[in-house]
C-alpha cells in the first residue's frame, strides 16, 4: 500500500511543477470555501490559518527528516513524531479547503505501519513533504498580495505622531 501512495503522491508532485492544484485555484484565486471557515465568511482568516498549516506541515516533516537521519532515533519514535506533529495541521488545513493534503498525511500516518526500512520511510515522508512545499509554493502565487497595501509598515515619525493621540 504505502509503495502506490507514494506513486500517487510523487505523480501529483510531478503534475504540480508545472500547474497548480485545483484547491489553491478554488480557495485562493476563487474564494471559494466549502466549510465556510473564516470569520464573518471572510477568506483572509481561512487563507491564514490554512497557510501556516500548511507551512507546518512542509517545515515538521523536514525537522523529522533530519532526525531520522540519526540513528539513534529508533523507526517507532519517527513514526510517533509523524503522527503526533502533522495530523492536526493537515487535518485543519483540509477543512479550510486543502482536502488532497489531509488525505496524503492520514494515508501516510496509517501506511506507516507497514514500513519497516527506514529508507523507504525517509522516501514516504520526503514525498508528502514535497506536496506540502509544492501546496504552499502556489499559494504563495496565488495569493493577491495587492491586499498587503492597506497595511504599510509604519515609521519612526507616524510612531511619534500617534502618540499625540494616546
Amino acid at each position: 500500500m504505502w509503495n502506490q501512495l507514494r506513486e500517487m503522491i510523487d505523480k501529483e508532485n510531478d503534475r504540480l511543477r508545472y500547474e497548480a492544484p485545483e484547491e489553491v485555484v478554488k480557495v485562493i484565486h476563487y474564494r471559494v470555501i466549502e466549510s465556510e471557515s473564516g470569520t464573518r465568511k471572510l477568506a483572509m482568516g481561512n487563507w491564514f490559518f490554512s497557510f501556516s498549516d500548511i507551512r507546518y506541515v512542509a517545515a515538521y516533516l523536514y525537522q523529522i527528516m533530519n532526525l531520522a537521519l540519526d540513528e539513534s532515533y529508533t523507526l517507532s519514535q519517527i513514526k510517533l513524531m509523524v503522527s503526533a506533529m502533522i495530523s492536526q495541521p493537515a487535518d485543519f488545513a483540509g477543512y479550510c479547503g486543502f482536502k488532497t493534503l489531509r488525505k496524503f498525511v492520514f494515508e501516510t500516518i496509517e501506511a506507516l505501519k507497514e514500513i519497516d526500512d527506514r529508507d523507504n520511510l525517509l522516501g514516504l515522508l520526503n514525498s508528502v513533504f514535497l506536496y506540502a512545499s509544492h501546496l504552499h509554493t502556489w499559494i504563495n502565487h496565488y495569493f493577491p498580495w495587492s491586499y498587503t497595501f492597506a497595511f504599510p509598515v509604519r515609521t519612526a515619525e507616524e510612531i511619534q505622531d500617534m502618540r499625540k493621540y494616546t
